[in-house]
């Protein structure tokens, strides 16, 4: 079993138009991807997310 936790919030609510899930950020593919993914896929995903969201703070925005 991984040791990776998903970064569901369980508050899914997908933007179609830019393919990610607005409560987690991730894309879909990401999404339907995430049970078969390794650990090391999943920290990738993970650092991506943080990078994103590092970004739009010094951006003064958030989604």
């Amino acid at each position: 079993m991984s040791k990776v936790p998903s970064p569901c919030r369980n508050a899914c609510a997908l933007d179609s138009a830019q393919r990610v899930c607005r409560s987690c950020h991730r894309t879909i593919e990401e999404i339907v991807a995430w049970p078969r993914l390794d650990d090391d896929a999943k920290r990738a995903v993970w650092a991506r997310l943080e990078r994103n969201a590092q970004e739009q703070a010094a951006n003064g925005s958030m989604r």
